[in-house]
Order: structure tokens, then C-alpha cells, then sequence
């Protein structure tokens, strides 16, 4: 395949990524339909089964691309430079649910497929374990500059983002939270988990 057909194929393929996504976030994995895929994308339903041979392939695909995207994003906004403590923060504000964010009710909705799907579950636990090496990296961080202390960064990564997903699906789902309230929360207990003394994780 030449260099320029390659490219237009990735670029094909991104393309039914998108849309495949956007439906997802509209109409939930379930009830998503390759021909609303093809209809996004603007291809024929036989070129988004030439790129993904199942529907299942095409669901965690999608996962996969707005999931990666949105590491992609945090990574650039903890890129070293910048002090732990300013890293975490902006990691748990990229972590944490926001109006018109869509991440978390994908995140949500394969959770649940998860549940039914090994290929949805074995993407989501690869997914959550990105994130909380990310976390690590950042206390591990903080540690080393003495502004915290944590004898385990693994167990308090894993406790931190345990208490921001059930934020996130207050907030997401029962809606019984405001995503402002949601960060604040985080941001308080990982300051108390991480045993940060006078200092504070965001402004």
C-alpha cells in the first residue's frame, strides 16, 4: 500500500472512530448502529466492516480512541516542569467530570458491556490501569520533592481514583452532584490522603 493510501485509510479509520464515539455518547454502546456509524463517518456501512471485521471490535475501538485521546490531553498538561503538587492538581481536574465532557458516560456505559463482553473488560481494566500508573508517576513525584508523604502511591492512587469515580457517577448519572462540588471533594481528600500538612491540591 503507498504511503498516500495508507493515509487515507488512517485517516478513514479515524474517521469512523469519531463518529462511532459520537453515536456511543448519544445513543449508548447498546444501542449503537453501524449504519449511524457509516452515516457519521461519511463511508458505506461495507468500509466500516472492512476496518473493524465486528461490532464488538468497533465498540472497544471507540473506547480505546476517545479513552487514549484523553490521556493524550493529560499528559500534556502534567508534562514535567511544572511541581507535583501543580501536576496532581491538573491531573485531577482532567480526571474529574465536567459539563459537557462526554468521557465519563462512555466510561460508564463500558463498564456495564463489561460485564458481558471479555473484550470490553479486558480494554476498561488496560484503560484504568494507564490512568493510574499516571497517578503514581505524580506521587511518586511529590515524594520525592517533599511536598507529601505516602509510604504506598500505588494504594492511595487506587483510593483517589476510586472516590473520583463515584463522583463521577453521582454527577454523570444521578446528577445528585455539581462536578464543581465533585472536584473540591477530590482535591480535599487527596491532600488528606497524601498527608500534604498545610499545603493544599488546587487553588
Amino acid at each position: 500500500m503507498s504511503s498516500t493510501r495508507s493515509e487515507q485509510a488512517r485517516r478513514t479509520r479515524r474517521a469512523i472512530l469519531d463518529a462511532a464515539v459520537a453515536v456511543a455518547v448519544h445513543r449508548g454502546f447498546a444501542a449503537l448502529r453501524i449504519t449511524d456509524v457509516a452515516a457519521g463517518a461519511d463511508v458505506s456501512v461495507g468500509l466500516v466492516h472492512y476496518h473493524f471485521a465486528t461490532r464488538e471490535a468497533l465498540l472497544v475501538a471507540a473506547l480505546r480512541h476517545a479513552a487514549e485521546a484523553d490521556l493524550v490531553a493529560t499528559d500534556a498538561a502534567t508534562a514535567s516542569g511544572a511541581g507535583a503538587l501543580e501536576r496532581l492538581d491538573r491531573f485531577l481536574t482532567a480526571y474529574a467530570p465536567e459539563p459537557g465532557r462526554a468521557g465519563w458516560r462512555l466510561w460508564i456505559d463500558a463498564w456495564g458491556r463489561g460485564l458481558r463482553s471479555p473484550a470490553m473488560a479486558r480494554i476498561t481494566a488496560e484503560l484504568e490501569a494507564a490512568w493510574h500508573d499516571r497517578l503514581v508517576t505524580i506521587i511518586e513525584a511529590g515524594g520525592a520533592e517533599g511536598v507529601l508523604r505516602c509510604s504506598d502511591p500505588a494504594h492511595a492512587a487506587t483510593r483517589i481514583l476510586a472516590l473520583a469515580t463515584g463522583l463521577a457517577v453521582q454527577t454523570t448519572v444521578h446528577t445528585t452532584r455539581a462536578p464543581a462540588h465533585a472536584l473540591a471533594l477530590l482535591r480535599a481528600f487527596a491532600a488528606q490522603d497524601l498527608d500534604l500538612a498545610d499545603r493544599a491540591v488546587g487553588p
